[in-house]
């Protein structure tokens, strides 16, 4: 990979290290077969591995270096919990009107975009007509495995809890997550998230996953403490408006 030392390279190098060190688990616990796993499961370890940079970051950067890390992530955040999401119920809702009419026109699936993109946003956003074909230009649409964008969703949700115990006890946590990179696919994902973690995927686990997105923008908000900014009522709305996307009133999308 390029490394030239920015902010971006080291996040990068982080994720990728964690790919790295999983890898290295399995390829020393179990035989060559079973070192994989699912998609939303091999992009865990990696985007955990962002958690700790950011930790990294707040308490050892100037505080706009720490300011527009943690904005940046948090705008990660909304990716990964809203738009990934809504591209999974856009091919979803597109194959279903392929399946009733035979067929979906350019104009049709325009409209089905919009649509979700008005409800996943808000009432106070402008939409631009001419931003109605966004979805030609998604490749996991074509490329890969139906609904492959919802992975991203699922994967950020149990790295996200994993990380929310983590900080309530590294120890124990550290044990447990060697054991479980170090199985690869000796045993079904969700048999090894309950084994080493208690974890299910459900409700809960996303419950989760939000404490952590609400640790992120307290931490962002201790930062900008003396300036002059909005309240909020929720976690998600606060997302909105730190990620610096189009969720916020100011921008048209």
């Amino acid at each position: 990979m390029n490394y030239n030392g920015l902010i971006s390279d080291q996040k990068t190098l982080t994720h990728e290290l964690g790919h790295g060190i999983n890898f290295y688990l399995m390829g020393n616990s179990v035989d060559y077969l079973y070192c994989t796993g699912q998609i939303y499961e091999m992009e865990i370890p990696s985007t955990f591995n962002e958690e700790l940079f950011v930790d990294y970051v707040v308490e050892n950067s100037d505080r706009d270096t720490a300011v527009a890390v943690l904005s940046q992530h948090v705008g990660e955040y909304q990716n990964y919990f809203s738009f990934q999401p809504m591209i999974t119920e856009f091919e979803h809702q597109a194959h279903q009107l392929c399946a009733e009419n035979g067929n979906a026109s350019g104009a049709e699936l325009n409209a089905l975009w919009t649509t979700l993109f008005k409800e996943y946003g808000s009432d106070s956003i402008e939409y631009y007509a001419e931003d109605s074909a966004t979805w030609t230009y998604i490749n996991h649409i074509y490329l890969e495995n139906n609904y492959y964008t919802f992975n991203y969703a699922v994967s950020k949700a149990i790295t996200l809890a994993l990380f929310k115990q983590y900080r309530e006890d590294p120890e124990t946590f550290n044990e447990n997550y060697i054991a479980y990179l170090s199985a690869g696919s000796t045993m079904p994902p969700e048999e090894k998230l309950k084994k080493y973690f208690g974890i299910e995927i459900n409700r809960q686990l996303f419950e989760d996953a939000m404490d952590v997105v609400e640790l992120r923008i307290q931490q962002l908000e201790e930062l900008d403490k003396g300036v002059k900014e909005p309240k909020f009522e929720s976690a998600a709305e606060s997302m909105n408006v730190y990620s610096g996307s189009f969720w916020n009133n100011d921008f048209k999308a």
